[in-house]
């Protein structure tokens, strides 16, 4: 892991507390990417149909799925009892898709526009 400086935890509360950030951080990034492409125009496509992207519905569906991964993934980093040894093996690798997924909901809805 040491491509992904955000996924280094010396411990499992700092991968917790990673978790924790992003699961906080998911529902504004979201938020913002929406803002974003409803102010590029495709306010038009979804009340009158114009210039709407070809790609858009397959594009929905992935952002849906990647927010709730993200989320699922999330509140696991986070439940996941740090006393056991397997914890603090599998919350960083948790993270670090969490972190991921989190990325892939705002491209996949920056690119539905």
């Amino acid at each position: 892991m040491e491509n992904m400086p955000f996924c280094e935890a010396e411990t499992t509360d700092e991968a917790r507390t990673c978790a924790v950030i992003l699961l906080a951080a998911l529902v504004p990034v979201t938020v913002a990417a929406w803002l974003m492409v409803l102010d590029d125009g495709v306010g038009a496509c979804m009340t009158s149909g114009e210039s709407c992207n070809p790609d858009g519905d397959v594009l929905w569906a992935v952002s849906v799925v990647t927010f709730w991964c993200s989320a699922v993934v999330g509140v696991i980093a986070v439940a996941l009892p740090s006393r056991r040894p397997l914890a603090r093996r599998v919350r960083p690798a948790l993270v670090c898709v969490q972190g991921a997924l989190v990325a892939a909901t705002f491209f996949t809805v920056l690119g539905i526009a």
